[in-house]
């Protein structure tokens, strides 16, 4: 069975998104501050689990 094609721009959108939520938490997670690290690796763990 193949996959349509107008399914996978729905696809590639949603994975779009989900990187687009990963900045934000990768960016605090390179910052100075170790709380602020500890709390953008458990957004990450929330942004990154389906």
């Amino acid at each position: 069975m193949d996959i349509p094609n107008w399914l996978l721009w729905p696809a590639l959108g949603a994975w779009l998104l989900q990187a687009l939520a990963l900045v934000p938490g990768i960016r605090r997670l390179r910052g100075p501050d170790p709380t602020a690290r500890t709390k953008a690796r458990l957004d990450l763990l929330d942004s990154a689990a389906l």
